[in-house]
């Protein structure tokens, strides 16, 4: 049985081996299933995350429920919190990935989003998610 390290690679490299037009397909679709949800349709406040490395890209969701409260991850050292975001008011973090500008009033506690929408590289039959192997989700779930 191959390494979560190993298992990592080969997924992240047969991820990145797909066809950027193909991924916003899937996205797009995965996206529309979602917004049949009611769940989906009742929560107020949700989190997501800015796509990287051909992740399913949730900004459809995004753009379809924009009356919807989004927040985005941002990295501070080993910690991660959800703040509250408009796409003019985002910056690239030092790892490629785009963030929320803090400020005042921006971060949102755990307890209260009604949806957190978590990005990974992969599951398993009993719907374990394997992440990109920082941690930063495993230490904030």
């Amino acid at each position: 049985m191959p390494s979560k390290k190993e298992l990592r690679k080969f997924l992240l490299h047969q991820r990145l081996s797909l066809r950027q037009e193909w991924v916003q397909s899937v996205s797009s679709q995965i996206c529309q299933r979602l917004m049949k949800l009611e769940f989906i349709l009742q929560a107020k406040l949700l989190f997501a995350y800015w796509p990287i490395q051909k992740e399913v890209d949730a900004r459809f969701l995004i753009d379809k429920l924009p009356l919807k409260e989004w927040c985005l991850p941002v990295i501070l050292g080993q910690q991660m919190e959800f703040h509250l975001f408009r796409k003019e008011h985002l910056i690239c973090h030092s790892w490629g990935i785009w963030e929320p500008v803090v400020g005042n009033f921006t971060k949102r506690n755990f307890s209260d989003a009604d949806i957190i929408i978590v990005p990974l590289v992969g599951f398993d039959m009993e719907g374990y998610r394997l992440g990109m192997g920082a941690g930063f989700y495993d230490r904030y779930l």
